[in-house]
């Protein structure tokens, strides 16, 4: 896919940050845009971010998250392969989820990121982080989670959101969440590309 400069990724970064459309932008807070490389062909999407997200500007940084980046590269994929980034950009209150209209300015903004950085696929973590990229989704995750889903002008794979599978203690759900990141990787990498694993293919 085609890739814009990142004088046009600056310019929605800018919007972002400027952004006051809702109350979770009360007092200035300080917003989450993303990490990882502009140039990636596969972004990362979750809910929103938390309060250490935003302080050190990196997702991922707790157990679960650990975890889960441990599973990306048993996976196949790179530092370099992923654009990670969060559809609500402000934190939200502990114990809260963001309302409609954080939802949809923020989507806006997300719509936006997505064009200018252009990966050719989006893995979306959870249900709730998928029914607010696409808004007419009707089905759980359940059935959803693995699909490669046709919308916004690429693919969209839907999966498990790591926290959840590790509260499960199920070693179904880690492989189910292992195969649909195994899945992405395949999408994205032709054969003569792809680096050897560290895991195997769960069966």
């Amino acid at each position: 896919m085609q890739k814009n400069s990142g004088v046009i990724v600056d310019s929605v970064c800018e919007q972002i940050n400027s952004c006051a459309a809702c109350s979770l932008c009360v007092n200035g807070a300080q917003k989450f845009i993303g990490q990882g490389d502009i140039q990636a062909e596969v972004m990362i999407l979750d809910l929103f971010p938390i309060g250490r997200d935003i302080l050190r500007q990196r997702l991922y940084q707790d157990k679960a998250g650990k975890w889960f980046l441990q599973l990306l590269a048993d996976a196949g994929f790179r530092r370099g392969d992923l654009y990670m980034t969060t559809l609500v950009k402000c934190p939200v209150p502990k114990g809260e989820m963001p309302g409609k209209v954080s939802l949809k300015s923020c989507r806006e903004h997300l719509l936006k990121q997505i064009e200018v950085i252009n990966p050719e696929v989006v893995i979306t973590l959870g249900e709730s982080t998928l029914k607010a990229l696409l808004p007419e989704t009707k089905k759980k995750i359940s059935v959803l989670r693995g699909d490669a889903i046709s919308a916004l002008g690429r693919t969209i794979i839907p999966t498990y959101h790591p926290t959840w599978v590790l509260s499960q203690a199920k070693k179904l759900r880690e492989d189910e969440l292992y195969k649909d990141l195994w899945r992405s990787y395949e999408l994205v990498f032709p054969q003569t590309k792809r680096r050897k694993r560290i895991k195997k293919i769960p069966v």
